[in-house]
């Protein structure tokens, strides 16, 4: 009872917190003294989200943020509600290393093999190595290996600002992707950098992008998405490659796609990839008639993605399959 009065006590704290800094967060961008106003009350915010709230409070107060809502996590049964519960309930060191960016080569080359992994050209845990010296010629693209969403795509070496990106990684590489969502396999992730081979399907343009929800080791539909860093567009589609009635927040793709000439074995791909969870999304290129590998996303959006229509969180909820007691 005390530990449910507390965990109250600190979601109505968090939410004044929360509150107080938005509302500063105007004076930031709009007043030269805003990073003054703004450092305290962001500091005692992050301390308090971080530090002082357990996994189960923030994922309920990030649930009810999006969806109005608490999530289920006694009886889930939408998809994103069941995220959350694999996130608090399904933990293991495999999860972590599908997760890194770099750990998760061996594990693509122990299962299906190295042939479909990207050309890693450098490795290095120091910013300070990212100099053009150090690097092959273009096009490459440059990745920290511990989180999402930051990735660099160089085609000029003589054209970039070296400086600013060193300074860029160097507070990446300080960042814990666990705090953001409390996505327990990224904690434990030592930070890298990692430089690849640009995969291009023409000049400038990034290849499609296959990603393959898999439940219980079966691929069940896929999200294309187009123009990725750029102007990303998407749609769903089924195994046969029938084009589905429901979509995310991205702008639809304005016209069919074609089938992937390997659709079948990047299926196959999926299926052994995600045979040892209960879900994992695989995200796969396929180019030059070559299939690559892109990630392995067991949570995707943090499980606080909506669909449209609402309903179809419902349906691929059934899909999933939970060992509840």
């Amino acid at each position: 009872m005390f530990c449910e009065c507390k965990e109250i006590a600190m979601r109505g704290s968090l939410r004044l917190l929360d509150r107080v800094f938005h509302c500063l967060r105007g004076g930031y961008y709009n007043s030269n003294i805003g990073g003054v106003l703004l450092a305290i009350p962001r500091e005692i915010y992050q301390l308090y989200r971080h530090q002082m709230m357990s996994d189960e409070a923030i994922i309920q107060w990030d649930f009810k943020h999006v969806f109005g809502q608490r999530p289920d996590l006694e009886a889930p049964k939408t998809f994103n509600e069941k995220i959350q519960w694999l996130k608090l309930n399904d933990r293991t060191s495999l999860h972590t290393q599908c997760a890194d960016k770099y750990a998760v080569r061996d594990y693509v080359s122990e299962k299906v093999g190295q042939e479909i992994l990207i050309p890693l050209l450098y490795k290095t845990e120091k910013p300070e190595d990212i100099r053009p010296e150090n690097l092959p010629d273009p096009p490459f693209i440059i990745k920290t290996t511990h989180g999402s969403g930051f990735v660099k795509i160089v085609r000029d070496k003589a054209s970039e600002k070296w400086e600013d990106l060193r300074e860029v990684l160097k507070k990446q590489l300080c960042v814990n992707y666990y705090y953001r969502s409390r996505e327990w396999q990224y904690r434990d992730i030592k930070p890298k950098i990692i430089v690849e081979l640009l995969i291009e399907a023409e000049r400038n343009v990034v290849p499609i992008d296959y990603k393959i929800y898999c439940f219980h080791g079966k691929p069940e539909f896929i999200l294309v998405m187009t123009a990725r860093y750029v102007e990303t567009r998407e749609c769903f589609y089924s195994t046969d490659w029938r084009s589905l009635d429901f979509c995310r927040t991205n702008p639809l793709i304005n016209s069919p796609m074609q089938r992937p000439k390997n659709l079948e074995k990047m299926l196959e791909i999926a299926s052994i990839l995600s045979s040892d969870f209960y879900f994992a999304r695989i995200d796969l290129y396929h180019e030059h008639g070559q299939i690559y590998f892109g990630e392995i996303t067991h949570h995707p959006a943090g499980g606080l993605g909506k669909f449209d229509p609402p309903e179809w969180d419902r349906k691929l909820g059934d899909m999933l399959i939970l060992p509840l007691k």
